[in-house]
């Protein structure tokens, strides 16, 4: 088995001097115009937990064919991607394409083709060796790279996440051992994922992802005490000359100070958290909750579903339901969110609403989060009648991840929002009021009302949604929000099978003023659901409204 990773490499090596030659560098350049644009943050995507990546993978050297086409020729694959990319859309955070074509079957043509059917950031995994398939991954369309540590030295590994930053890329960096950990972090990776798959002898074990998990935590915490030590140091330094070099305290505090601003963002840069994605072996829901990561990346399970419906069921038994809590406005309310496990957070940027927040307000409060609970939540930012550039200074001001936008269909033409966008559809005496004008991340669908855009407490009915089969007939992911509450959010989640269920005022004491009470109350229900998911009784869910 290890020969097959050589044999790769080897492959590899000529595959990317071919390529050199029939697209030059200097082309992509030229074509790509500088324009580097990208409104897909893979890293924004898979905050948080539980986040899945589906994979798009035809074969590989373990598993031989994987997805058994009459033909497995490229244009057969191409015919076959647009159904999977759209089943993969209802639960999937993000989608991975395998582009190496002689072990895998794979094609860099696969990534543009996923595109075009979906607003989901698109990862490239394949064996990047070279900085030139950094720059042609930009090209074809990816927002994200896979870089496997024990590959690369950790100067080209340094080199190449750089690089993919001045491009808007992430990078995935894969370890596999205790050494791999350390020079990912040495070379400043922010994502990491960690390979269940021994590469010696192929064998999988998903408690390596348990194992590594904690060295990349106590490696992080050891480096963070080790800054804190320092700084200490610095400072009794800097007070010690201060008292010893009183006739040159002006040139010495200004040369002190920008010394110590560059050491500040050295160590930013170097020791914040990481964002944790277990890679292979994951097949089921216990599995996901068993590791415990940001994401998981999944595959050969999803790709040997015999259809499209079967890939579409297996995604829903592995998703688990998230939930966003709505119409924050202090950080008390906040961090008790997030410390109960509420995976998504909405700020409300529309001044009409009675829970406004200020760009300022908010960007205060997720900086101070952030810097306590690292990637461990996602951010929503509400907009109602904000110009493209109002939003895009909020996102840039705030680093909101996601765009929360009623009256999407006003955004329709050349101007972009610079983050994944939620559109809403509010729902009037039981008819959707759909927009398809905008290609988005996800649909919020909420209750129509003259009076408010959301936060009203009032519940639609579901047949709006259903088709005669009982199923949601509505495709992408689904945040279903209006007058969710304790009482009605196990019935919601096992009839629709939302992606996430939205809350504002039923997680409020006063108008918005959250209740840790309630919120906590809630995410005890979640739990429940998620975790004996397969208990739920769905004969108990009324088949029909009255």
């Amino acid at each position: 088995m290890v020969n097959i990773i050589s044999d790769i490499i080897e492959n590899k090596i000529r595959e990317v001097k071919t390529l050199k030659n029939k697209l030059p560098l200097y082309q992509m350049l030229v074509e790509m115009k500088g324009n580097f644009y990208s409104d897909r943050s893979f890293l924004k995507a898979i905050k948080g937990k539980n986040n899945i990546i589906a994979e798009i993978k035809y074969s590989s050297p373990t598993n031989s064919i994987i997805r058994d086409l009459s033909s497995n020729k490229y244009l057969d694959k191409i015919k076959d991607i647009k159904n999977i990319v759209i089943a993969y859309g209802k639960y999937a955070s993000a989608i991975s394409v395998i582009t190496d074509e002689k072990f895998f079957s794979g094609n860099l043509g696969f990534i543009k083709e996923v595109k075009k059917y979906t607003a989901l950031p698109i990862l490239r995994k394949d064996f990047i060796i070279d900085l030139y398939q950094i720059y042609e991954s930009k090209y074809y369309g990816a927002d994200a790279v896979l870089l496997i540590s024990s590959l690369l030295h950790k100067d080209i590994l340094r080199l190449m996440i750089n690089t993919a930053k001045k491009l808007r890329m992430d990078c995935v960096v894969e370890v596999s051992s205790k050494k791999d950990v350390e020079k990912a972090l040495g070379a400043g990776a922010e994502i990491i994922g960690i390979n269940n798959r021994d590469l010696t002898d192929f064998s999988i074990d998903i408690n390596r992802t348990i194992k590594l998990k904690n060295i990349i935590y106590n490696h992080i915490n050891n480096n963070n005490n080790n800054n804190n030590n320092n700084n200490n140091n610095n400072n009794n330094n800097n007070n010690n000359n201060n008292n010893n070099n009183n006739n040159n305290n002006n040139n010495n505090n200004n040369n002190n100070n920008n010394n110590n601003n560059n050491n500040n963002n050295n160590n930013n840069n170097n020791n914040n958290d990481v964002i944790i994605i277990s890679e292979s072996g994951i097949s089921t829901r216990e599995d996901i909750l068993y590791v415990d990561t940001n994401a998981v990346l999944i595959g050969t399970t999803l790709m040997k579903s015999e259809n499209l419906n079967a890939i579409s069921d297996k995604l829903s038994s592995l998703h688990i339901s998230k939930i966003k809590i709505c119409g924050i406005t202090n950080l008390e309310d906040a961090e008790n969110a997030i410390k109960v496990g509420v995976d998504f957070l909405g700020f409300n940027f529309y001044n009409g609403s009675p829970r406004y927040i200020s760009s300022e307000k908010a960007k205060t409060i997720i900086s101070e989060l952030q810097n306590k609970y690292p990637y461990k939540f996602q951010t929503v930012g509400i907009f109602v009648d904000s110009s493209v550039n109002e939003i895009n200074e909020i996102i840039r001001s705030t680093n909101i991840d996601f765009t929360q936008m009623h009256n999407p269909e006003k955004y329709f033409g050349n101007e972009k929002i610079n983050s994944h966008v939620i559109k809403v559809s509010r729902i009037n005496e039981n008819i959707l009021i759909s927009s398809k004008l905008l290609k988005s991340y996800a649909t919020l669908l909420d209750t129509y009302s003259k009076e408010a855009y959301g936060g009203t407490g009032t519940t639609f009915s579901l047949k709006s949604i259903m088709d005669k089969s009982n199923k949601l007939n509505l495709p992408g992911k689904i945040f279903i929000a209006g007058g969710l509450n304790s009482e009605n959010i196990k019935e919601i989640i096992s009839k629709v099978k939302p992606f996430c269920i939205d809350i504002c005022s039923a997680a409020e004491s006063t108008l918005g003023k959250k209740d840790n009470v309630l919120i906590k109350e809630i995410m005890d229900i979640m739990h429940s659901i998620n975790i004996n998911h397969k208990n739920i009784n769905e004969k108990e869910v009324i088949a029909n409204e009255a």
